[in-house]
């Protein structure tokens, strides 16, 4: 996280604070944990896999957007990602 990211989450522990939540989850990703940790949840959060970001291979970095100009039709859920993720099981 930058700098800016963390002060970010920090800001967030006074508004997420006064709310109630029955679960908080993360992502494994150091980055969502230490968020979690930074906006006041670090000790009641639970890593859950199913929310790990998707590995887009070439198209890392790339708006969607983007893609489709040179795949008109693609769909990240159909299509998976050359390089990265695929979507067969």
């Amino acid at each position: 996280m930058t700098e800016h990211g963390e002060e970010q989450a920090v800001a967030l522990a006074s508004v997420l604070g006064v709310i109630e939540f029955d679960h908080v989850l993360t992502s494994p990703a150091l980055r969502a944990r230490r968020t979690c940790e930074l906006s006041g949840f670090g000790d009641v959060a639970a890593e859950c896999a199913d929310l790990t970001e998707w590995d887009y291979g070439d198209y890392e970095g790339r708006r969607s957007s983007d893609i489709r100009k040179d795949r008109p039709d693609w769909n990240v859920y159909q299509d998976g990602c050359p390089g990265g993720e695929s979507v067969r099981m």
